[in-house]
């Protein structure tokens, strides 16, 4: 949310009202996403073999560092395929909304070059953080769950099969899943010495009807942190780019949270904090340029405007401009709408309705 110089000595506009635009976003894209995501939680899974679990169960080693190669590898394609589109579609929604607030600009979508302009940068940074994070989380999850086998004494056939339905999941949630298939075997063994192998089986089942329930939670939880972390670097990088232009002065970051009794206490520590555009927030996740500072983490951004920019020869260049079409603006302005992605407000109001619609449409 942008809060302009000529509008900062009146009260502060509510949470619920700028976090609209955001929550309308989620609304229609996160279950699309998240069923994408699930998908490539479940499909990693063709990894890693169960055989290979067994062995390590058996002969006590962790798995070896090709598999997780193999993770990661199948993490990069999932990112090119699906989550690279994802985060460019949520940083275009999120520039849009800095548009709209700051009222000077007008958003075009960009014709190709989206990301080359103010988005590329932290997309690759984003990537290889993405990777890391996953590929990191399925090492220490599934290894834990190996370490804790060899301890048990449940057949290995039985321990490789459970370790093997929780592939994708995080390390607390593949260590609650183990829990529960400890629990609910030393009970059963309790009951029956010899237990049945069908006995086992439905042990086994609930199981993994219990990680079908994780995962669904965990893509959704990916899916809504992707988005708004998307959402928020396209509103960021949109009010960089305003001051680039001259159409935002000097400009404070303000941490906002959702006000109620779902705000962890640390986000709650950070309520009211400022910094500098270029200056990151110290948070216990570390230092963050702007939220989400933890997964599904709902904190907003105040952007406000401390100083007015001072008026440039450009825009008076621009108020003099005859623009008849779309086309001729762009042939005009050497490819303006397709290099910065923004209008002036200003050449606006000269583009007839006929290719607003057009503008409209495309966005």
């Amino acid at each position: 949310m942008i809060i302009l110089f000529d509008g900062i000595k009146k009260s502060e506009p509510k949470y619920t009202n700028y976090i609209k635009g955001l929550r309308g976003f989620l609304k229609r894209e996160e279950e699309k996403l998240t069923k994408i995501v699930l998908r490539f939680l479940e499909n990693s899974k063709n990894c890693v073999d169960r055989k290979t679990i067994k062995y390590c169960v058996l002969e006590r080693k962790n798995l070896t560092g090709d598999i997780f190669d193999k993770l990661k590898d199948d993490c990069k394609n999932f990112i090119q395929k699906d989550l690279k589109t994802v985060w460019l579609k949520s940083m275009t929604a999120g520039a849009v909304s800095a548009g709209e607030s700051i009222g000077r600009f007008y958003f075009v979508k960009k014709s190709g070059n989206y990301e080359e302009y103010f988005a590329e940068k932290w997309l690759n940074e984003h990537a290889a953080e993405f990777v890391k994070d996953i590929s990191k989380g399925q090492r220490e999850a599934l290894n834990t769950l190996i370490v804790r086998a060899y301890k048990e004494n449940i057949a290995p056939d039985a321990l490789a099969k459970q370790i093997e339905g929780v592939i994708g999941l995080t390390r607390p949630q593949a260590t609650a899943n183990q829990n529960y298939f400890f629990n609910r075997y030393k009970n059963l063994i309790e009951r029956k010495p010899l237990p049945h192998e069908k006995d086992i089986e439905k042990i086994l089942k609930d199981t993994q009807n219990y990680a079908k329930r994780q995962m669904e939670r965990r893509a959704m939880t990916i899916a809504r942190t992707e988005l708004v972390k998307g959402y928020h670097a396209g509103e960021y990088y949109g009010v960089k780019y305003a001051q680039g232009e001259g159409l935002m002065g000097k400009t404070t970051k303000r941490i906002s949270t959702a006000g109620d009794g779902r705000v962890c206490e640390d986000c709650q520590n950070l309520d009211g904090t400022d910094a500098e555009m270029d200056e990151y927030f110290n948070t216990r996740w570390g230092d963050i340029l702007f939220p989400p500072f933890h997964p599904c983490c709902r904190c907003e951004v105040l952007y406000i405007e401390t100083e007015k920019a001072p008026k440039r020869e450009l825009e008076t260049e621009r108020e003099n401009t005859d623009i008849e079409s779309y086309t001729q603006y762009q042939r005009q302005n050497n490819g303006f709408v397709d290099k910065p992605a923004f209008i002036h407000i200003k050449d606006k109001e000269k583009i007839t309705e006929n290719v607003l619609e057009k503008i409209n449409e495309e966005l």
